[in-house]
């Protein structure tokens, strides 16, 4: 009896305890101010064309010939100017065999164009290399293109009600 009681009142409290939080806060809480000063850090590098020092921080598994023409045509994507807004919209962090990894993925907006840069870092011991930066122009805010509406969802979209499996 006790164990029926559990999931119908953990499940409530889990969702009113969510409710309080948005999105940022949350990602806010996955990335720490360090990790996402190194993931902005190396797109100001890129910003500015420090090319070799991004370069200089490339992991050594990923020693690509191309890999400045890549940097370039980055380079090329970014609209001038200073970024008018700088938001975090993606956190991926995973660990296997005590190797580290984390995705950062951010939109920054310049006087109503966007993109998103994407920055992997890998931590292997002492040591922090760089082994993925992207850039990736977009016509919409992740913020509007995620969000909900009912427009053409008709009235069939009803949520299916929530149901507990005992085993």
């Amino acid at each position: 009896m006790a164990k029926f009681f559990s999931h119908y009142f953990l499940l409530p409290l889990l969702l009113l305890a969510l409710c309080g939080c948005s999105n940022e806060k949350i990602l806010q809480k996955l990335a720490s101010p360090e990790e996402q000063a190194t993931a902005k850090h190396y797109f100001e590098l890129l910003r500015h064309k420090q090319f070799a020092e991004i370069e200089k921080a490339a992991d050594a598994s990923i020693d690509v010939p191309g890999m400045r023409a890549s940097l370039v045509e980055m380079y090329d994507l970014i609209p001038p100017g200073d970024a008018t807004s700088v938001k975090l919209i993606g956190v991926h962090r995973s660990t296997v065999n005590g190797v580290s990894m984390l995705e950062l993925t951010f939109e920054y907006a310049f006087s109503g164009k966007l993109i998103w840069m994407k920055s992997t870092v890998k931590k292997d011991g002492g040591k922090q290399t760089l082994i993925g930066l992207s850039v990736d122009p977009q016509s919409s805010s992740v913020l509007k293109s995620a969000k909900f509406t009912p427009r053409g969802k008709g009235a069939l979209f009803l949520p299916e009600p929530l149901r507990i499996s005992r085993a």
